[in-house]
């Protein structure tokens, strides 16, 4: 294993003047942040699923769950999610922004923006558009996986068993 040199990472621009390179890096951020929250509610709707099942742990399950969520639209696994938990109002609504957010991000967002590139004002929108995306990825992803948690331990499947056997359905799902 070779030991990347911290000359070699990448540094966030953070302060304006942004450049073009610094929108799109910070658009790269933007979209794994949103790869990371649609995994987690790709997680959260297979755990709740589980407890559904007596005694059913992850790695009993038969079919691969990725196989059909990978054609679903996120907003389809929300909907999956929704019929399975019922979700407080708020948390309900700040599910449908990021959904909403992700959607934008990954169809519209340089068609909706692209005459911002062009300005320094314009970029400066842009990367603040972006870091928001990321911080509401970030939050939602990480209340789903905690809402994971009761079942888990009910289950008495550790975080580390159901992370490998997820990595293991989506590489599969992928067919990598």
């Amino acid at each position: 294993m070779t030991t990347a040199d911290p000359q070699d990472a990448i540094v966030m621009p953070d302060t304006p003047p942004y450049t073009e390179l610094a929108v799109l890096t910070w658009f790269g951020a933007a979209a794994a942040a949103a790869q990371t929250f649609e995994t987690s509610l790709a997680t959260f709707t297979i755990v709740m699923r589980l407890s559904e099942i007596p005694g059913m742990v992850p790695y009993d399950l038969v079919a691969n769950p990725f196989q059909s969520l990978e054609k679903k639209t996120l907003g389809h696994v929300l909907s999956q999610a929704r019929g399975i938990v019922s979700f407080h109002e708020s948390l309900d609504e700040a599910l449908q922004e990021a959904v909403n957010t992700r959607n934008h991000l990954f169809h519209h967002f340089f068609a909706t923006n692209g005459s911002k590139m062009e300005s320094e004002i314009g970029r400066a929108a842009l990367v603040e558009e972006l870091q928001k995306a990321i911080k509401t990825f970030s939050i939602m992803g990480n209340a789903l996986l905690a809402l994971c948690e009761p079942t888990l331990r009910i289950l008495d499947v550790s975080r580390s068993e159901l992370d490998a056997e997820l990595e293991r359905w989506r590489h599969e799902a992928l067919d990598l």
